[in-house]
């Protein structure tokens, strides 16, 4: 990413929504960067899992990444683009 975007974006998050932690980005990439890259999630009691308890590494600064098999969540393949 490049610095001078951060960093306006980060002064105008601030400005307009001032004490509240940065949103979650997602995005399409063919390289992954060293990118944690997650097994498949165990599903819970009901047989399924939610693409947001999965992020929880996010708020610790780890990049994940995704994909059709690894997201756990038949409700993300539409916003993620695997439909």
């Amino acid at each position: 990413m490049h610095m001078e975007i951060k960093e306006k974006f980060t002064k105008a998050w601030e400005k307009h929504f001032p004490g509240s932690e940065l949103p979650i980005a997602c995005f399409y990439s063919d390289d992954l960067n060293n990118v944690d890259f997650p097994n498949a999630p165990k599903p819970n009691a009901k047989g399924y899992t939610c693409i947001f308890s999965q992020l929880a590494p996010e708020k610790k600064g780890r990049w994940r990444a995704f994909n059709k098999e690894n997201l756990g969540c038949f409700g993300s393949f539409l916003p993620f683009g695997w439909v």
